[in-house]
C-alpha cells in the first residue's frame, strides 16, 4: 500500500511538472507574438510619420518654388537621419535661378513608394 501511494505521488508530481511546462510554453509563445505585434505597430507608425510630412505635396501640380524648397529641405533632413534614403529627382528645376527671379512658375510633385509603403523617391517636375 505504501508503494502505491508513493507511485501516485510521483505520477501527480510528473503531471504537475508537465502542466507547468505547458503553461510556460504557452505564456512564452503569446508574449513573443505580442511583442512582434508591438514591433510591427511601431514600424507602421514610423512609416506613417515619415510619409505624412510629404503626402501634402503628393500629386499636386500647383506648387510654387517655395513649396519645392520645403520639399527639398524635408528630404535632406530625412536623409541625414535615415538608413533608407529618399531619392530626390528634380526635373527642369533650377532652384537658385527660380528663387532669384521669383517667377510664378508652378511645379508638380509625384512620389514613388517601396514595398513597405514607404516613400522611396520624390519627383518634382516644372509645369510647362
Amino acid at each position: 500500500m505504501e508503494n502505491a501511494s508513493k507511485a501516485l505521488l510521483m505520477a501527480a508530481s510528473v503531471l504537475i511538472g508537465v502542466l507547468l511546462m505547458t503553461l510556460m510554453v504557452y505564456v512564452f509563445y503569446f508574449s513573443s507574438d505580442y511583442s512582434s505585434k508591438i514591433k510591427d505597430n511601431i514600424a507602421s507608425k514610423d512609416i506613417y510619420e515619415t510619409n505624412v510630412k510629404f503626402e501634402i505635396y503628393n500629386g499636386r501640380d500647383d506648387l510654387n518654388i517655395h513649396d519645392v524648397q520645403t520639399i527639398i529641405n524635408l528630404v535632406k533632413d530625412y536623409n541625414e537621419e535615415a538608413v533608407n534614403k529618399i531619392n530626390l529627382n528634380l526635373k527642369s528645376v533650377s532652384l537658385e535661378s527660380e528663387l532669384a527671379k521669383e517667377k510664378q512658375s508652378t511645379y508638380m510633385c509625384k512620389m514613388s513608394y517601396n514595398s513597405n509603403k514607404k516613400i522611396s523617391e520624390v519627383k518634382i517636375i516644372k509645369n510647362p
